[in-house]
């Protein structure tokens, strides 16, 4: 990339991927970070769900009020990091209605469609980074 740029020649994106992410918009690496999110959300989701169905269960099981505080006190920041992804999700939906009203619209260009898509999804995605970040990935 630096020889292409040195001799004036436009560098080819696929051969650094960080060149690819300056030019060519980085889509691989909004996919990954998409990705990451939603594996993210599953874990605490997960987390969350069993911590619910051991507290739900708890008064009737033998032991059961040990294992759920134990999986509770294991699980605690997955638990509480579930919080950030509910957070962001609801964040999600509203912007995932803009998109479907911009998409919708008959009376902008395609020109103006693409832009105001583009900053929806870079809204969202800027979305999921911090609710990655706050719930401690």
């Amino acid at each position: 990339a630096a020889g292409d740029a040195a001799r004036g020649d436009k560098p080819d994106p696929t051969d650094v991927p960080i060149i690819h992410a300056l030019i060519g918009g980085g889509k691989q690496y909004d996919a990954a970070d998409r990705r990451a999110y939603f594996e993210g959300r599953d874990q605490k989701y997960t987390a969350e769900t069993r911590a619910k169905d051991l507290r739900k269960s708890a008064a009737t099981e033998p032991g059961g009020i040990d294992r759920a505080r134990e999986y509770q006190e294991k699980n605690a920041k997955d638990i509480v990091g579930a919080k950030s992804f509910h957070s962001a999700d609801a964040m999600r939906r509203s912007i995932m209605k803009q998109m479907d009203r911009v998409k919708a619209d008959t009376t902008i260009s395609a020109d103006e469609k693409n832009r105001r898509m583009k900053v929806l999804q870079d809204r969202e995605l800027e979305i999921m980074r911090r609710a990655r970040a706050m719930s401690g990935e």
